[in-house]
């Protein structure tokens, strides 16, 4: 299956990377008990904030389980699984970027914002104004410093914490 071509819907990057085929066994119950179907696609992750998407090879096949309530990821018996590069965390946790004060220069965060993240001028200004916010949530502690290096370049005061995702 081929991934779409856009820009990631989270920080605006068009670097991607794609899982091979995955398949999913979704179980859902019926009148005759519960019933598994088997649906495939693929994984793909933005390689600037780590958000994960799934693209359904056939997204019809959803259909026949209208009453879905349990999804397993199925693995490959004779793969190994690679652990995580360091900064990846675990599935459901992950880092938020929270600005804590705007610094000596805020237009400099402001301008510095806008570029890092898909944000507009007035989404940017009320961000400086309305503090501790919250900038971006993700699952890869190297987006979280990279984007917190940058604002403090500026002049901004930071803090990376624990969040789930």
């Amino acid at each position: 299956m081929t991934t779409p071509v856009r820009t990631c819907r989270c920080c605006g990057s068009d670097h991607f990377v794609e899982t091979g085929p995955v398949e999913w066994a979704v179980r859902h119950q019926s009148p005759d008990g519960a019933v598994e179907v088997a649906l495939a696609g693929t994984l793909v992750i933005c390689v600037r904030c780590g958000l994960l998407e799934t693209f359904m090879d056939h997204p019809l096949d959803l259909t026949a389980v209208p009453e879905a309530h349990e999804v397993h990821v199925t693995a490959d018996p004779g793969t190994d699984r690679e652990t995580l590069p360091t900064g990846e965390s675990p599935a459901g946790s992950g880092w938020q970027v929270v600005l804590v004060h705007a610094g000596e220069r805020p237009i400099g965060v402001i301008a510095a914002l806008r570029k890092e993240l898909p944000m507009s001028f007035v989404t940017a200004r009320a961000s400086i104004s309305r503090l501790p916010w919250v900038l971006t949530r993700t699952s890869n502690r190297r987006v979280a410093d990279a984007l917190s290096e940058k604002l403090a370049a500026v002049g901004a005061v930071v803090r990376i914490e624990p969040s789930s995702v």
